[in-house]
């Protein structure tokens, strides 16, 4: 199993990281995949790197090219840089399920972590929501 991940640049809040643990735990995959920004995405990346997961990082770029918010992460395989809503769509497209740890509990239309979520329902992958609460729930898109 191929797991994705999307967070928010802002972290996680602390109810989230354990549930996320958890559901990793349950999921046993095989390989896992983030976006290597700051935020969730390196909190991620070194739960991860505990358990011993194999890690592929995608690297996003701003449409101008420029370098913008990328944590250091040790991953196993990199993917090319990519503009970050390009590379919100590779994630979502090369892994079975995406687990997402949004900032907010409503859906955002100006946000990488929901765009995420929306990408991978279009491509019909089950996406785990993981709120700020640590309440996970379930969601399939069209």
């Amino acid at each position: 199993m191929d797991v994705g991940f999307t967070g928010t640049q802002n972290g996680m809040s602390i109810d989230q990281s354990v549930t996320l643990h958890h559901l990793l735990h349950e999921f046993n995959p095989n390989r896992v995949r983030h976006g290597m920004c700051v935020g969730a995405d390196k909190q991620f990346h070194d739960i991860c790197r505990s358990m011993g997961l194999y890690i592929i990082g995608h690297p996003g770029i701003t449409s101008r090219g420029t370098v913008w918010n990328r944590a250091d992460c040790d991953v196993d395989e990199i993917e090319p840089e990519l503009p970050f809503l390009d590379r919100n769509t590779v994630i979502a497209q090369e892994c079975d399920i995406l687990i997402a740890t949004p900032e907010q509990i409503d859906e955002q239309v100006r946000s990488g972590t929901w765009s995420t979520i929306r990408r991978a329902w279009k491509f019909y992958k089950p996406v785990f929501i993981i709120y700020p609460n640590g309440i996970v729930e379930e969601r399939h898109g069209a």
